[in-house]
């Protein structure tokens, strides 16, 4: 943007005339002078508000080109915006930066997907944007009706994972689906928003209900390479199921099986305890003359970013198993 550009989006009041008017000029001391004052005729007036500066097209200025814009993105059918949607026509109107506003309503995919979604003709909720293949501009679009008031404040990282659910589910087994959906829904998210409700919400929480579902929908997928039906589940079955995964994460299938037992579907079964992991003795080898010193486990390693693992040497507590 050129000097002038900037001179034209930024009226002030002359200290000549005491009008506001972009700047145009400077007096002998410094201070800024309008062109009428100095003999330069040009109007920067608004035809439509009245408002000087900030000149955008038809002699129009930037403000009022915008509200036509927001208008224009946000209206329905009939032309009107709908009263849902008028808190957000208003921040976007009011943006302090206008030019910068209509470039964004022209050009950006955040745009693009709020106009997509105002076609819907349905009204906006957590639950339209959950439809949505998740991604960064439909967080964008959550935050921007959150900040308005057009829609109510959510946990963002609770209210995006049914989206993600959908997706997992894609291609998966219609059976597996209609577990895994209550599951998700009547379970894990009902819990997580009570106690988010009156606690902080751990920043990982998110995650781990991710984690749950993922290990429910691995052990349905199990069973029907077992030609096993989840009513004819066994205790056996599930020690030898999560003793025979790759990693410890198949201990989070206590959850499912907590709900598929209050539901009636399983039997009560029992997840074992994660094993606990003996510690490492720590020594230091002497030899004739030199010593040498355990590495300091608080060093971080020297090809990667990542801070070490906590030493072998603490101490490693079990986690207790629970009954379901």
């Amino acid at each position: 943007m050129t000097c002038y550009n900037t001179v034209l989006r930024s009226p002030a009041k002359c200290s000549r005339c005491g009008t506001v008017q972009p700047l145009i000029a400077r007096d002998a001391d410094g201070t800024g002078v309008c062109g009428p004052c100095v003999g330069f005729a040009a109007d920067y007036t608004c035809r439509q508000c009245g408002r000087a500066g900030n000149p955008h097209s038809r002699g129009r200025c930037a403000f009022c080109v915008l509200a036509e814009r927001v208008n224009l993105l946000l209206a329905g059918a009939d032309g009107v915006v709908p009263e849902q949607l008028q808190p957000l026509a208003t921040a976007l109107a009011a943006a302090p930066a206008p030019f910068q506003a209509i470039q964004w309503i022209r050009e950006s995919p955040n745009s693009r997907l709020l106009a997509r979604l105002v076609t819907e003709d349905r009204p906006l909720s957590h639950e339209l944007l959950d439809e949505l293949p998740p991604s960064r501009n439909q967080r964008y679009i959550r935050q921007l009706l959150v900040h308005t008031g057009t829609l109510g404040a959510c946990n963002e990282g609770l209210e995006r994972i049914p989206g993600w659910l959908g997706h997992e589910l894609a291609d998966k087994p219609a059976a597996h689906a209609n577990l895994a959906r209550p599951f998700l829904h009547w379970f894990l998210l009902r819990r997580a928003r009570q106690r988010a409700a009156v606690r902080r919400y751990p920043a990982s929480a998110d995650r781990d209900l991710r984690r749950r579902v993922s290990v429910a929908l691995e052990l349905l997928a199990w069973l029907d390479q077992q030609q096993l039906a989840l009513a004819d589940l066994t205790q056996e079955h599930v020690d030898g199921w999560i003793t025979g995964g790759p990693s410890q994460r198949r201990y989070l299938i206590r959850y499912f099986l907590s709900w598929t037992a209050s539901r009636r579907l399983t039997r009560k079964l029992v997840v074992p305890s994660i094993p606990q992991q003996e510690p490492r003795p720590c020594s230091t080898r002497t030899t004739a003359g030199a010593s040498s010193s355990a590495v300091s486990p608080t060093t971080p390693c020297p090809w990667t970013s990542e801070q070490p693992a906590r030493s072998p040497c603490s101490s490693v507590r079990p986690q207790s198993g629970s009954a379901i």
